[in-house]
């Protein structure tokens, strides 16, 4: 081996050999700039803020993203973590970069395990390798995946990918020294094919198709009774273990860890397609996308050439080679392109969206498609003899320098066809917009309309008014500081400040009311926030109803102003001491008998356990609303929660005939919140304590903590209660008060 790589590196001087890894280093520096600072996904926005919440981090990596298509990919998300909380770091440093970390990372390990596998294992100079190498990092799909901040899922993939299928080439390999198959390097095998299914669900694909041809080579070195059967045998089982190992993980572990960590019920109903679904249509449109694939890995050239090429190549490999080696190579040839195909038709099938949107077939999605492809071809040089042939070398080197020279070429077209495309244009568009408009706040220089509408200073956030620019690198900024408990913004109850800043500005409060002016300055305080600034020019035009700078002043809340043009900065008051939460249970609702002053009869939908259904007054908030709860035993109740259902329509399914109450249109419904509660509680017949609380704090609270499924929550001092009463004070002349889910919580 050393003296076969001695005469490798001879061919090109060992002085001159690092330099051919300046080529594949340059595409790997390209594609991490790609989109200059980084383009982020929208989906990478929640994400990121997701990933900033105050949990363990046992509790964040299994806190599935999405619960109705859980693909058991917690690795991947151990790498997100990373991304998001580099991201936050960098962003609370002064500098706002959307690259991700594992993007640029994964890419740099992508590259060297290439390299060492090529080197080490397929015995290829370094000139041939370097090029090899530089013609996947040219491709257009790793160039244009590294930079986009949205899932390390496929990079992860990636990097995983190729070291198992250099560890099982450098496996197959030995088996002609059956002795060096020891149960370690078994295991090794074993251990590698279960990160790659753990890391993405195209991983655990690409295990069972490895799985199938090892099953293929081994049944046929049996039929030819060849030795090396016995290690083939192995290598297969090692690659069945695996795979079941993935599935007892994804159906059996991986959920109870789920449940245990206290994550969201996860549900298979969104994976399971009848294969009834699956038809020939889909496998042309795998088809299509496949020979597209190839198309960019290989300079955009058109398919049937590359065919023509790689079958040439093929004729030249098989030249004068053992029947059994012919017949291996033919099996994993014809096998491998199958099963892509097969593959991407899978992911039409799951995910339509990668056929119907063109750009997705140019980044993240199909990552790993020209990796294989990139690997499959590299067994196909490395059994050309190019020491022996330089004619062969030549017209080797000829070629990946041509196809990486037409993928450099077309590096303009594509990025203009994805920055004018449906989906990436998009994600392209905004994120430019948010680095314009995060720079021309830090200089000062916001146009109207543009302003952020927070900031994070030494004495907490701040946030202006009216509502403009959404700032995310400042929501992240605020999530980070929640994340790192510093004050005041550790009263903040989560990090998801890019919901609030879209309920803020898409629920058009009536500001010059002076009880939702009120009620919202006082919600601000609680979450962190301890200066707003009053812009008085008009901003961008909006005719939204205006906050004054005597209503600001009336609202009580305020310790200090000053004047800058027509910005006018209120300082706040901190807001009174929370109470420490203990442990709470929830009482069940067959433990006490509820009433209400309004719809009686319907009152049972806000305990049904129903998200979809709700109790609804069924007429404006004249303040004198009331639910009465008696419970059965005395009670110390901890907190009383109301589930305020993001999809509310106005109207219960169970009430066809009930007329759809008038309120202005805005996310999560928001208008039939109640205006202000009063709870109070009683032991006997008469009243112990009546404390009053703000429902529209309480609303942001639970943006902030959890915006797919906002809970009020309303927290007591101890007490010894037999009955509660839920009063509604507040007023609206159009809209009423509704409950999705009413729960009560005692402690324990």
């Amino acid at each position: 081996m050393k003296s076969e790589t001695r005469r490798i590196d001879a061919t090109v001087g060992p002085s001159l050999a690092w330099l051919w890894y300046l080529l594949p280093m340059l595409f790997v520096a390209h594609a991490i700039v790609f989109w200059g600072r980084g383009l982020l996904d929208e989906e990478g926005m929640l994400y990121i803020q997701r990933y900033l919440a105050d949990k363990s981090l046992l509790a964040t990596i299994f806190d599935p993203n999405d619960t109705t298509l859980y693909q058991a990919r917690e690795i991947s998300y151990l790498f997100d973590i990373l991304d998001a909380r580099t991201l936050a770091w960098l962003v609370d440093h002064g500098v706002v970069l959307f690259i991700p970390l594992s993007g640029a990372l994964g890419l740099v390990t992508v590259a060297l395990i290439y390299l060492r596998g090529a080197r080490k294992i397929f015995r290829l100079e370094p000139s041939t390798s370097s090029l090899l190498l530089s013609l996947f990092l040219s491709c257009i799909v790793t160039q244009a995946s590294t930079a986009i901040f949205y899932r390390s899922a496929k990079m992860v993939l990636s990097v995983a990918l190729f070291s198992f299928l250099f560890y099982l080439a450098s496996l197959f390999r030995r088996t002609d020294q059956t002795r060096t198959l020891t149960i370690g390097r078994v295991s090794a095998l074993f251990l590698l094919g279960l990160v790659m299914s753990l890391a993405d669900r195209q991983g655990l694909f690409y295990l069972l198709t490895a799985t199938g041809i090892l099953a293929l080579l081994w049944l046929a070195a049996l039929a030819r009774r060849d030795a090396h059967a016995v290690t083939r045998l192995k290598l297969t089982a090692a690659c069945v273990g695996a795979a079941a190992a993935a599935a007892v993980y994804s159906f059996v572990i991986a959920p109870r860890m789920i449940a245990w960590t206290g994550g969201a019920a996860v549900s298979f109903a969104g994976q399971r397609q009848s294969l009834a679904d699956f038809n020939w249509t889909l496998i042309t449109y795998g088809s299509e996308i496949f020979t597209a694939q190839v198309r960019y890995l290989c300079g955009n050239v058109p398919f049937a050439l590359v065919a023509v090429i790689g079958l040439a190549g093929a004729v030249l490999t098989l030249w004068r080679r053992r029947t059994g080696t012919v017949i291996d190579i033919l099996i994993g040839a014809i096998a491998l392109p199958a099963a892509l195909v097969i593959l991407l038709a899978f992911m039409v099938l799951y995910h339509r969206p990668i056929y119907t949107i063109p750009d997705h077939r140019l980044w993240y999605y199909t990552l790993t498609i020209p990796a294989i492809l990139m690997f499959g071809l590299t067994i196909l040089v490395a059994n050309i003899d190019l020491i022996r042939a330089p004619l062969a070398r030549y017209a080797v080197h000829a070629a990946l320098l041509g196809m990486i020279g037409l993928n450099v070429l077309h590096y303009d077209p594509w990025r203009q066809f994805l920055t004018e495309s449906r989906y990436i244009g998009e994600q392209f568009s905004r994120t430019q917009q948010i680095l314009k408009n995060d720079a021309d706040a830090r200089a000062g220089e916001s146009d109207p309309g543009q302003r952020p509408w927070l900031r994070v200073e030494s004495v907490g956030a701040v946030v202006a008014l009216p509502v403009e620019d959404e700032a995310f690198p400042r929501e992240v900024q605020a999530a980070y500081e929640t994340y790192r408990h510093r004050r005041p913004l550790d009263e903040a109850t989560g990090p998801y400040w890019s919901r609030l800043y879209e309920f803020l500005s898409s629920s058009p409060l009536p500001l010059d009311d002076p009880q939702e002016l009120a009620a919202l300055v006082d919600g601000l305080r609680a979450i962190g926030v301890r200066r707003i600034e009053l812009n008085q020019d008009g901003g961008n035009g909006n005719a939204a109803p205006r906050p004054t700078a005597e209503a600001l002043r009336a609202t009580g809340q305020t310790i200090g102003e000053s004047a800058r043009g027509e910005t006018i900065a209120f300082d706040l008051a901190a807001p009174t001491t929370r109470q420490p939460i203990g442990p709470v249970r929830q009482i069940p609702a067959t433990s006490f008998h509820a009433t209400a002053s309004q719809n009686p009869d319907g009152l049972s939908r806000a305990f049904d356990g129903n998200e979809g259904t709700f109790w609804s007054t069924n007429a404006a908030q004249a303040g004198n609303e009331w639910i009465r709860i008696e419970f059965d035993r005395m009670v110390d109740v901890a907190s009383v929660q109301l589930f305020f259902n993001a999809t509310n329509p106005g109207r219960n399914p169970v009430q066809p005939g009930a007329p759809r109450p008038a309120a202005r249109p805005g996310i999560f419904k928001q208008a039939f919140r109640p205006r202000w509660l009063v709870i109070e509680t009683m032991s006997g017949d008469n009243r112990d304590t009546a404390t009053r609380f703000n429902p529209l704090a309480a609303l942001m609270q639970a943006l902030l903590r959890n915006p797919v499924q906002p809970t009020m929550e309303f927290w007591l001092g101890p007490n010894q209660t037999r009955t509660i009463i839920i009063r509604q004070t507040g007023h609206s002349p159009t809209d009423p008060w509704n409950v999705s889910e009413l729960t009560i919580w005692a402690r324990k």
